[in-house]
């Protein structure tokens, strides 16, 4: 049957029905419509209506659950979580889903699924943290169905059982609520960042390393936009983890204070104790002005991490919801830019050899996506080798019996391989080829492994017939296109 003549598109009721028949599944309706999705998107985004449509679906399944209606109850809890996740916050329907749960542990006489709540548990402390004390009736009650039904395996851990996980859940969210109720005594308030206090960062660091390299990639993930400030002090993130609200006992986090008074500045790194506190006692005495400002020190990661002043702060500049954070992320990020657009490039030696060929564009991009995750990475982990002359590629192809594309061999007079950002890897001439036997074998004849994407056994491979790019994995092999296509298919893998 042709899905275009069973499902038109004519207006926003007919786009609903359909969202509504595929539970919001993007991939199951445009698969479903066809070339009518164009027009259903029209309707869907209109006014935020697909947004609409989830939370209302959502309502409706955990109505029907509140009311007794429990058979497969696990698998509704999943759709709801999966709509959460995808459409709206989670707080909009934390009343609804607290009576269907309440239901299904009503009813259930056997140990419930906590399984199938997790993701909108997760949602939660992802998009809802400053409305936390919204699901804390949800989790009092779990957690003495739990106790009374299934105690043992509360002490597991999130890998071994569902169970394990949900405590760490309702750990993280008992944490944010203790970090949300924290009062503001200390005169601390969140500020923007300004050009003094960011000078005072770089002078600061480029003192104690004197390497313009290392400050450089130490700020990395500086926090260049928005910090806590009293009269003494100036504090914000220096590591992205320093905004996570879910951490573990395992995560080391970091901070830059500024001491006003001193105009001095310092990078300290602390860990999350049990009792909800962070200890960088190791840092004073590496800092031992650390110890004169420690009280406020403390306060201020308090204060930085607390959800509802800093929402607060960020509703104060237009960022009034998660979807909001778009705009909001992209200041942040041009904000660190421009610091670090201060200090020379890591890659200052490999940008000076980039050749005026036809694809220079593409190698450019390719460096910049390198150089730009260095910060997050270590230098000696992004690596481009020497360049190759153009006899030695010659011989090479004349060795082999294999002829490369033009635009491949370009891209080797610049470099004879490359090691890359989240493991992806262009060979030397020495290795180009080295799967070919296998990938025969497969049935993929004349194609010629050039690299390793992602360290997951995938390949990056050139054809003979056409002399576009590849990637073999899992068996099968996905065309990419020509040498630009491959690398803005690469760097949105790193970006993303």
């Amino acid at each position: 049957m042709n899905n275009q003549d069973t499902f038109e598109i004519t207006d926003e009721a007919s786009a609903k029905d359909i969202f509504m028949k595929y539970s919001g599944n993007d991939y199951q309706i445009k698969k479903a419509l066809e070339n009518n999705y164009d027009t259903y998107k029209e309707f869907a985004r209109k006014d935020g209506n697909s947004r609409i449509w989830a939370e209302v679906l959502c309502c409706e399944i955990l109505g029907e659950i509140a009311l007794g209606n429990t058979a497969d109850y696990y698998k509704k809890f999943d759709l709801v979580g999966s709509l959460t996740a995808y459409y709206f916050s989670a707080y909009l329907i934390a009343e609804p889903f607290m009576n269907a749960w309440g239901k299904v542990m009503e009813n259930e006489k056997s140990p419930v699924y906590v399984g199938c709540i997790l993701t909108y548990l997760e949602r939660f402390i992802a998009d809802s943290k400053n409305k936390i004390e919204l699901i804390l009736p949800l989790i009092d009650k779990t957690e003495e169905y739990l106790k009374k039904y299934a105690p043992e395996v509360l002490s597991k851990s999130r890998y071994v059982s569902k169970e394990g996980h949900f405590r760490e859940l309702s750990s993280d969210i008992r944490r944010i609520e203790k970090e949300n109720s924290v009062p503001d005594d200390n005169g601390f308030s969140f500020v923007k960042t300004d050009a003094d206090i960011l000078d005072i960062i770089k002078d600061s660091l480029m003192k104690e390393w004197q390497n313009t390299d290392i400050v450089k990639q130490e700020t990395s993930e500086l926090n260049c936009a928005y910090g806590v400030k009293n009269d003494k002090i100036f504090l914000t993130g220096a590591s992205n983890s320093a905004n996570y609200s879910t951490l573990h006992s395992w995560d080391i986090i970091e901070f830059a204070v500024v001491i006003l008074k001193e105009k001095y500045c310092c990078l300290f790194r602390c860990k999350l104790q049990n009792d909800g506190h962070f200890s960088f006692d190791s840092y004073l005495n590496k800092y031992p002005i650390l110890n004169k400002y420690s009280e406020s020190i403390s306060e201020a990661i308090s204060f930085y991490r607390n959800q509802k002043v800093r929402d607060a702060f960020l509703a104060g500049q237009g960022v009034h919801s998660w979807r909001d954070m778009p705009k909001w992320n992209n200041y942040e990020y041009e904000c660190r830019a421009r610091f670090l657009s201060q200090f020379p490039k890591f890659l200052r030696n490999v940008y000076a050899r980039i050749p005026d060929c036809s694809v220079k564009d593409a190698i450019t991009k390719l460096v910049d996506i390198s150089e730009e995750m260095i910060g997050s990475y270590k230098i000696e982990e992004t690596d481009f080798a020497p360049p190759l002359s153009e006899n030695e590629i010659a011989q090479w192809e004349k060795d082999n019996g294999i002829r490369l594309p033009v635009e491949y061999k370009e891209f080797l007079s610049f470099a004879g391989g490359a090691a890359l950002p989240f493991y992806i890897d262009f060979f030397g001439l020495d290795l180009i080829g080295s799967c070919r036997e296998h990938l025969e074998k497969e049935g993929f004849l004349g194609f010629n492994d050039i690299g390793w994407y992602g360290g997951g056994g995938a390949a990056l491979c050139i054809s003979e017939k056409d002399n576009f790019f590849y990637i073999w994995q899992d068996g099968k092999m996905r065309k990419l296109g020509n040498f630009m296509e491959t690398i803005d298919y690469i760097c949105d893998i790193c970006c993303g």
